[in-house]
Order: structure tokens, then sequence, then C-alpha cells
């Protein structure tokens, strides 16, 4: 997954500091830990390299994610990602009786409660599909990938005339006079009720319970339909899918009373988003030949990682203690354009090219400064681990924090950018 590359020469900085007086008060914290005379100055390296490249990731589980994600964008840096939905849905009232004869339904709709945008809001068309896949079952149990794929009737359920919409998270939404928290509400064919209500007459085990339900209603496919999006337009939409506004609500009346019908999402729902990327040649570019990765290389969340590389830690005396490690990375970004680099990376040991073997201790983060477009990476736990021999020195992974939950992506300048600022290492020990 990743191949060798050049090298640049970054400053190392090697800082001992004894302070001995005997007028002055010593400090009493650690005083009696370590004696002067085993305190060693010798023994220092003045230079390091920096390899930086990226890698694809193909094993990024997508189901059960913090966000349903829904929309299409044309990245001008990354190239073209597309996202679609596919959930389950229960039912919360067992055994429904329906009147068909006096049952008018007016409407169905499907809402999903907005988290969130990656991109611009605008104008998506909206298509939804119900699933029916006899070929496999769609089990919450079960962990699903971004290139997985359902097959669906060939119906789009979104009424004709309505497809395309307006997305937007801070639209304000309202049901009937009521104002609700922010939602995308999709129109669907009321022949669609029709289906559930007939079942739901005619082969009423359908829904004696959920087991039952969802082997009769798989669930449903949500995705977008846009065409060509020009270079920097679209956005990728984040959908709290169990919310308990997010469900499929049927309107209908039933002896002349107005009545509602939910199908819900909840945690007991299996759902996952398929991802698919048309990856911009300068991304493939650098993961097919990592080399180029010195001059910028990229991360992006369910498809790449960025690898770094430091070969001159394993010259660092064995029995040093690391005092400091710090790591910093300048990003490339322009204040105000859409697709930002996110606040925080997570910082992993690599161990081989799965995702499985990555080592991680969860409290190494970068921060983005967006003042200077800069991850600054405290790596001192992670460097002490290497010196002293715990683990092996073969890089470490960058990801956005939310690697498989959100959509960020970040462009990095390598070490012999022509860009200002390039990466940075520094590190302060004592030797021992």
């Amino acid at each position: 997954m990743w191949r060798k590359g050049l090298f640049l020469s970054a400053t190392f900085l090697l800082m001992v500091a004894v302070s001995v007086g005997c007028k002055k008060k010593k400090f009493e914290l650690g005083q009696d830990v370590i004696a002067n005379e085993d305190l060693v100055t010798s023994g220092s390296v003045d230079t390091f390299s920096i390899y930086t490249s990226t890698f694809r990731t193909d094993s990024v589980i997508s189901s059960n994610r913090f966000f349903g994600i829904l929309g299409s964008c044309n990245d001008p840096e990354f190239g073209t990602v597309n996202s679609q939905i596919y959930t389950q849905f229960r039912i919360v009232s067992l055994d429904p009786t329906f009147d068909l004869p006096d049952i008018t339904i007016d409407s169905v709709v499907l809402s999903l409660v907005y988290s969130g945008v990656y991109g611009s809001p605008g104008d998506q068309t909206i298509e939804v599909f119900q699933m029916d896949d006899n070929t496999k079952e769609f089990s919450d149990t079960t962990d699903y990938y971004p290139f997985e794929d359902f097959q669906t009737s060939g119906t789009n359920l979104v009424v004709p005339g309505t497809e395309t919409m307006y997305l937007d998270p801070n639209a304000i939404t309202f049901i009937d006079t009521t104002q609700v928290q922010s939602q995308l509400r999709i129109q669907l064919d009321t022949n669609f009720a029709w289906q559930l209500f007939n079942e739901a007459v005619n082969n009423p085990t359908s829904f004696a319970d959920n087991d039952a339900f969802t082997q009769y209603f798989q669930g449903l496919k949500i995705q977008t339909n846009n065409g060509f999006q020009t270079p920097g337009d679209g956005g990728l939409f984040y959908f709290d899918l169990n919310d308990a506004d997010s469900k499929i609500r049927i309107y209908y009346k039933s002896g002349g009373e107005d009545r509602i019908y939910d199908l819900v999402i909840n945690s007991s729902c299996a759902d996952f988003n398929h991802i698919d990327f048309v990856e911009d040649m300068d991304v493939t570019a650098v993961i097919n030949n990592p080399s180029l990765g010195q001059q910028t290389y990229y991360a992006q969340s369910f498809q790449s990682r960025a690898l770094i590389k430091i070969p001159g830690l394993d010259n660092i005396p064995p029995n040093a203690i690391v005092h400091t490690a710090s790591l910093e990375l300048p990003a490339q970004y322009q204040t105000g354009q859409p697709f930002e680099p996110g606040t925080e990376v997570s910082v992993s040991l690599f161990t081989s090219s799965t995702d499985s073997t990555l080592i991680s201790d969860g409290s190494t983060l970068g921060l983005y400064s967006s003042g200077d477009k800069v991850f600054s990476i405290n790596m001192r736990n992670y460097v002490q681990r290497i010196v002293s021999g715990e683990i092996e020195n073969n890089g470490f992974i960058i990801s956005p924090l939310l690697f498989s939950n959100t959509m960020d992506r970040i462009v990095f300048n390598g070490p012999n950018t022509d860009k200002k600022l390039k990466p940075t290492f520094k590190i302060t020990f004592s030797e021992f």
C-alpha cells in the first residue's frame, strides 16, 4: 500500500538542561529519582528526514455510523464523491388494523433530520428505491463497507416533480404551522403506503413483530442523481438516522378522522453508507507513486490516509527520555472555501497496510489552527515507545478524526512543496 519515497532534512533539536547551584533551592519534584551523575549529554542526532505519502484504504466499515451521508460533490482537489444511504425501518405498532375500503391516503413523507453538510447547500435530485435483494439478508449484526450494494426495485418512489430539492441543514422546517428541527422531507408515492396497508390486511404475520417486518420490507436505498457538477459544486449532507423524527410517516384518513402510521429508524436498524469515489488524477498519482507525496499528499475519509515516516528516530539512544516531540503539518486551504480540512486529525502507528493492525493510543490528536493552517501534534507518547524499543518505527498514520463518519479530507504540504510552510518535526530529550 505504500512504497519508498524521497527524504527531506528537517531540523532536530536536542536540548538537555542541567541546573546546579549551591545557593538556589533545588526543585523538589523528582529530585531523588535521577542522580546528576547519571545524566549524560553525549550521543546526539542533528538532522532528520521526513517522508510523506498517501495510501488507499479499502476495509473501512460504513455501517451504523454517526451519520447517514447523502449527496454528491465535485471536489476540485479530490474528484467526485457520491454517497447513498441504505437503511431498514421498523414498526412501532404491531398487528395494525386498516379498514381498506374506508381509507384515503393523503401523503407519505420520508423525513431525515439534518446533522450538517460537507461542501455547500444547494439543489440535489433525490431518488428513493425499495430494497429487493433475495441474494442476501440486510442485518444490523453484519458489517457493511462503502463499496457494497443491494438490489432494488426499478421504481423511484419520489413523487414526480418533487425530486429536485434545496438541501440545507440550516433551513427552517415547518410541519403545518409548527416549527421543527431542520429536516429533509421527501414526498413518496402513495402507492407505497397502499402496498404496506394491503400487506398488513392480507398477510398480517408480516406485521406481527419487527423480525417478520424486516423480512417482508428490507428497507430503502436513498440516493442523489445530480449528473455533472462543476468543480467546487455540491455537498454531502449528514443525517441523524437515530433521531425520532427520521422516519416514514403515512398521513391518511379512516372513518373520517385524520390518522398517521409511522415506520421508524432506530439503533436496532441496519444502515450503511455506500460511497463512490471518482478520484482526482493528482491524488491517484501520489497513491501509485508515493515519492510524489514529497510535494503534496492527501487524506480523505473512507478512502485514503496520510503516511509520515521519520527514519532518524531509530538513531536516538534507547535510554533517552523524550520530553517533547512536536510534529507540524501544514495544510492547503483557502479560507471560505467549502471543503474544509476539519478541526482535528487522529494519529496511529503504522504496522501494515490493513486498518486492523493500526496501533492507536486514542489520545494523540492533531489540532488545526485556522490562522496558521497547520495541524500541530504532540507525538511524545509514540516517540518514547519507539525510542524505548517497545514498537517499531514503521511510520505514523494521519487521518481525519472521524475517518469513517464524516467526509472530511485534507491536502497537506509535503517537504518539497513550493508553498511557504513545510512539515517540521522537533524533539527534546535527555540521555541517561
